[in-house]
């Protein structure tokens, strides 16, 4: 197996498209970094997305390289019609570093907070006793997870810290 680098994720990306006529465009606006490759997939049909994105999928793994695939955000300045595919290191991502501060801070689990608008977000909000979609979340999301906020963006974090501040007066 391979590991994370650049190196690896351009020659799996190469493979993609040499190989498998799957084209994933580089998302510029935010670079390649050390820790993560962003890319977007453009939907074809459906069925012939569902394919391509298995195969994305099981070309990372095969490589020992992570991976995130979720249906764009337009309401972030994402294209319609999008995935963000985000190549990066096994065992990392957004779930992995709450575990990883709640640990390391030793927060207990009835402290914990998390907000997300993504598909992307569902397993770290699943890791927090208080995780909640926004109500700007895609509907993707929203499909995968239950607990949403009313409100949008940062209102929707004000009414979740609201209702839990009154609760522990009570």
């Amino acid at each position: 197996k391979a590991a994370f680098s650049n190196e690896n994720v351009n020659e799996l990306v190469r493979e993609l498209y040499n190989q498998y006529k799957i084209e994933l465009i580089e998302q510029t606006q935010f670079g390649q970094k050390r820790t993560k490759c962003n890319y977007y997939y453009f939907e074809k049909s459906v069925t012939k997305s569902e394919y391509d994105l298995k195969i994305i999928q099981h070309l990372a793994k095969l490589n020992g390289i992570g991976i995130n695939i979720n249906r764009c955000n337009p309401k972030a300045g994402d294209p319609e019609g999008a995935f963000d595919v985000d190549f990066i290191p096994l065992h990392t991502g957004k779930k992995a570093i709450v575990e990883f501060m709640m640990k390391y801070d030793q927060v207990p689990y009835d402290n914990t907070f998390a907000f997300g608008d993504s598909g992307n977000d569902v397993e770290m909000l699943k890791t927090v006793k208080h995780g909640y979609l926004l109500g700007n979340a895609t509907e993707e999301a929203k499909g995968l997870y239950d607990k949403v906020t009313i409100s949008h963006y940062s209102e929707g974090i004000l009414e979740v810290l609201k209702k839990c501040l009154v609760n522990s007066l009570n």
